[in-house]
């Protein structure tokens, strides 16, 4: 999912997360040097832009942010979440995967193209199906790299090869530009309702608990889904 919190980031006046201790959000700020990882920086060299610069403030509150939402889905239902910050949404989804399994990222924006360089073309919203092959047969055959598409293909080429908006969509994208908004999404309903859970290796004592959690909560969306839908499962599948 992604969240548009830019409003919040840029109001200095307001919490980056609530807290009944004043104090907390100094700790949290401190837990979440520890845990967010920042593309091609360590914490050090930032420290100084951190109280100067806007941009890198108001997306180290974003990163306050995710870390107490992050914090709060664990207390409330135990599941890990990764999180990816940063200033769209190509690139915070991008983000998100240097976080996993347990932590959040930020790429800020003088490092985006140094990020976008190395990453997999496949990887990017968008470019994972057959817009991202027809991309990837335009280069050669080793560069397969946001970041070769900026360096191999002018706007003119990718026009011609792919449609006028598709051709700047991808210009854009290779330089981490996502205009999309974030918005509620509406689609159809969805066939099926699933819930999992993938471990590492651990206590056998663990699994009753977690069967009796994904069972509770997945009991709950389709009571939700009957009353709101009016439909009925017809199948239940158990996996393991």
């Amino acid at each position: 999912l992604f969240l548009d919190v830019t409003k919040h980031c840029y109001d200095n006046d307001a919490p980056a997360w609530k807290f009944d201790d004043a104090n907390e959000t100094r700790i949290i700020e401190e837990i979440t040097q520890k845990e967010t990882f920042i593309y091609n920086h360590e914490f050090s060299s930032i420290h100084e832009r951190l109280r100067s610069d806007e941009e890198y403030k108001a997306l180290w509150r974003g990163a306050v942010i995710a870390r107490g939402l992050r914090k709060a889905v664990f207390e409330e239902l135990g599941f890990t979440l990764s999180a990816g910050i940063s200033t769209s949404k190509l690139v915070s989804k991008l983000s998100a995967s240097l976080g996993k399994p347990n932590g959040q990222a930020i790429t800020f924006i003088d490092d985006i193209p140094f990020f976008l360089e190395k990453t997999k073309i496949g990887k990017a919203r968008h470019l994972g199906g057959a817009l991202g092959k027809k991309v990837l047969n335009l280069l050669p055959a080793n560069d397969d790299t946001m970041g070769a598409i900026c360096r191999i293909l002018t706007l003119n080429q990718l026009v011609t090869a792919l449609g006028n908006d598709a051709g700047r969509q991808v210009w854009n994208f290779a330089r981490g530009i996502d205009d999309e908004e974030v918005r509620e999404t509406k689609r159809a309903l969805t066939k099926s309702i699933t819930a999992f859970k993938s471990f590492t290796i651990r206590s056998e004592e663990d699994v009753p608990k977690w069967i009796k959690l994904l069972a509770t909560d997945l009991f709950a969306r389709v009571k939700n889904d009957c009353s709101r839908n009016n439909r009925f499962p017809t199948m239940c599948n158990i996996q393991y």
